[in-house]
């Protein structure tokens, strides 16, 4: 595959994703200043529909002697008893997971309004700063851990660019540097979030950083991890890295500021 054919189709790839991201915008109404939309959508019923009641061994273990005495089979009604032991145990177990599931499903929507309150305060910040149409690429093998920050951040005006692994990363990178150095300047990527730990290596956020900084024009690059420390994200700036946080807030602010000032980007 040639050069040109790697431009040609790069190209036609992103501007049918900003053709699809454009048809998006023009069907949903234009966000007011105020309560982000995703707050309506942290509003879920954490209650569970399914029914821990076990059934019950019924079965009768009663014997009759020559069609007249009866009495209870002691084997039959120890197997009856340990039966019904077994569903009171299943039971137990089905009440405790649904418990449980509860505690999680609440934990996620207190962690839902949270992030829907930090944008609600950032959407003045946000609409005064060049964030509409930036482009970012996350980074990020589990992304759905970040599910609300990235519907909170599209909300703000950032357009998402998801990368699972520090070689995809790179390769959409790559793909906008050629681009921009053809005149073709599409699409750019104004900012990058990236997680610090990946399944496939345990400081990817320092690998990627490392080869970001070698791009002609790189992106400011932002590390987004549960792990992160004061100590941590002072490390990342000497590094190189525009910051490092695992607060909701800081990330947004962290973006705002990134592309605050950055030149004119291919939505804008």
């Amino acid at each position: 595959m040639t050069m040109r054919h790697v431009v040609a189709g790069t190209l036609t790839a992103l501007l049918t994703h900003r053709s699809y991201t454009a048809l998006a915008q023009s069907q949903s109404p234009s966000p007011s200043l105020g309560s982000c939309r995703m707050t309506g959508s942290c509003n879920v019923s954490c209650v569970s529909n399914r029914d821990c009641t076990p059934p019950r061994d019924a079965r009768s273990c009663e014997t009759s002697i020559a069609g007249f005495f009866k009495r209870l089979d002691p084997v039959c009604e120890a197997a009856k008893a340990a039966q019904n032991q077994i569903y009171d145990s299943q039971r137990v177990a089905c009440e405790s997971s649904k418990a449980a599931e509860r505690a999680q499903c609440e934990a996620r929507k207190q962690f839902c309004f949270s992030v829907a309150k930090v944008c609600s305060d950032d959407r003045e910040k946000a609409a005064a700063s060049n964030i509409e149409g930036t482009l970012v690429l996350w980074v990020d093998d589990h992304p759905d851990n970040n599910l609300y920050e990235r519907q909170a951040l599209t909300e703000l005006g950032g357009t998402i660019t998801p990368a699972s692994n520090t070689q995809e990363a790179l390769s959409k990178l790559e793909h906008f540097e050629i681009l921009e150095m053809v005149g073709r300047r599409t699409a750019k990527s104004d900012a990058i979030i990236s997680n610090f730990r990946r399944s496939d290596e345990p400081q990817a956020g320092h690998t990627l950083l490392a080869a970001v900084l070698k791009l002609r024009r790189p992106p400011k690059y932002i590390i987004y991890s549960s792990s992160s420390s004061a100590n941590f994200a002072s490390d990342a700036k000497a590094k190189g890295a525009f910051g490092e946080t695992n607060r909701v807030d800081v990330l947004f602010e962290l973006v705002i500021s990134a592309v605050k000032n950055a030149p004119g980007g291919p939505f804008r």
